[in-house]
């Protein structure tokens, strides 16, 4: 949880920069983070209730949920008992090859904001090996706000998928590259307000 990065500005400059500067619009956000849930179950102790030897065996960094030691807490992006499947609902995985496609996503409705944010969950996956190249295409416009409190996207590109992805939901963001860590790439669009829609490009590289 924290502050958006342009909190208290008479400027509307940012009063914050992140070291990393892809991680600029996550400042703010409103969505708690799986290292948020992490680190409070670690403080009440809550992890111990599950004995390691008897309790799921958690993929992707996930850990056992304390009320049903079978079956875990995972990261954004992930799902399944073990945290080893794409999350269910709203998303699709699909196949990185060499030459570019194209992930489009519409998400909400056409008008109103609403109190829960929905989430979509796609996977892009590559050979064993093989790193994807994500390219932002467009976002739609209106929401473009600290923590992108709004709407957006979430690319994980990262080794350690603990971590929150790169939030992006200005259309200032056209054209931003990422490149991958391994051969799968979770992408979790959010929205609560109005109907967004994102393209994004990706392929192997």
């Amino acid at each position: 949880m924290h502050y958006g990065a342009s909190s208290a500005s008479h400027n509307n400059k940012p009063t914050m920069v992140a070291n990393d500067t892809r991680y600029q619009e996550s400042m703010g956000s409103q969505i708690l983070s799986f290292i948020d849930k992490s680190m409070i179950n670690d403080h009440y102790n809550c992890k111990a209730k599950c004995p390691k030897a008897s309790s799921a065996k958690c993929q992707n960094g996930g850990f056992p949920h304390p009320r049903k030691c079978s079956e875990c807490i995972c990261p954004s992006g992930y799902g399944g008992a073990l945290c080893d499947q794409r999350p269910t609902g709203c998303g699709q995985t699909l196949k990185a090859k060499e030459s570019k496609q194209f992930l489009i996503d519409k998400l909400g409705f056409p008008s109103g904001v609403r109190d829960e944010f929905m989430f979509c969950n796609h996977w892009i996956e590559a050979p064993e090996g093989k790193k994807i190249e994500i390219k932002i295409n467009s976002i739609s416009h209106g929401y473009a706000h600290d923590g992108c409190i709004l709407g957006g996207v979430e690319i994980k590109t990262s080794e350690d998928q603990t971590r929150t992805g790169y939030r992006f939901c200005s259309q200032n963001d056209r054209n931003t590259v990422l490149v991958s860590a391994s051969n799968r790439v979770p992408i979790i669009t959010f929205n609560r307000s109005g109907q967004q829609q994102i393209i994004l490009e990706y392929k192997i590289v």
